[in-house]
């Protein structure tokens, strides 16, 4: 009986991680579509803003953070 209880503590607590990696990356994919729609909205290159390329940045670090990609600066 003990081993049935350890694999359903094993399968909750790997249930529990997927599910917050899809709600992240449900986050993130919202972030990224309000991004790109405000960058279409401030036109050339050189209006943007710099919170918006800040954001933009500190959005892809935590996306490929998500997907285990660890970026080279």
């Amino acid at each position: 009986m003990d081993k049935k209880k350890e694999y359903e503590e094993e399968i909750s607590d790997i249930l529990r991680k997927v599910m917050e990696t899809s709600y992240q990356r449900k986050r993130n994919s919202d972030k990224i579509i309000s991004l790109l729609k405000t960058i279409r909205q401030e036109g050339e290159p050189e209006e943007l803003s710099e919170s918006l390329i800040n954001e933009y940045t500190e959005l892809k670090k935590r996306v490929l953070n998500n997907l285990g990609i660890q970026e080279n600066e």
